[in-house]
């Protein structure tokens, strides 16, 4: 019996190692299959990737081309706004009318046009001398149908400079709320007297 021990240690041993063994091949195995398996995902991931960078610069693309079809849009609004405009400045005033129901108004009111006038008016110099004819003016100007102001003219002269700036600054004046008459949008004339204060 004494002799047996030997070999059944030996025998134990071998067998403990071999199990071991088996036991880290079938880790090294299953690391394998969990690395191919992330390798699998990486290139799966990659592929996405590449297919949403491509969908991003063609968004991206199509993001440009609406915003130049916008602003060729717009330019051509801007432009059709300005033909029509001067189309209907050169159109013949058919009835001015002198007492209309409604009075054209300013859009805003009066508070407003008083507050156009004064950012848009260019102040002219005046020598001393030129004082007593230079703080007020009297304008008249139609605002047609379509609300147009058109037809400026000077009806008590002020100082010529004076007279200018009032002139550029009604003509620049935007469309106006036209004037109302027997439930129809008329032409009427506009009477304004425009003071300024010198310092």
């Amino acid at each position: 019996m004494k002799v047996l021990y030997p070999f059944l240690f030996v025998f134990f041993l071998t067998n403990a190692h071999g199990q071991s063994n088996r036991q880290l091949k079938n880790e090294n195995a299953q690391l394998t299959n969990r690395l191919l398996a992330l390798e699998k995902d990486s290139a799966q991931l990659s592929s996405e990737l590449a297919s949403l960078s491509y969908e991003v610069r063609a968004l991206r693309e199509i993001v440009r081309d609406y915003v130049t079809l916008i602003d060729s849009l717009h330019t051509a609004d801007k432009k059709n706004k300005y033909l029509i405009d001067k189309y209907q400045r050169q159109l013949p005033i058919d009835t001015l009318v002198s007492f209309p129901e409604v009075e054209a108004q300013f859009v805003g009111g009066a508070v407003a046009m008083q507050q156009f006038i004064s950012e848009n008016f260019e102040y002219p110099v005046f020598e001393p001398d030129d004082l007593a004819s230079c703080c007020k003016v009297y304008i008249s100007f139609i605002v047609d149908k379509f609300g147009n102001v058109r037809d400026a003219i000077i009806e008590r002269a002020g100082h010529p400079s004076l007279n200018e700036s009032a002139l550029k600054t009604i003509r620049s004046m935007p469309d106006w709320i036209p004037a109302m008459h027997e439930g129809k949008a008329v032409a009427s004339r506009i009477r304004l007297p425009i003071n300024i204060h010198p310092e």
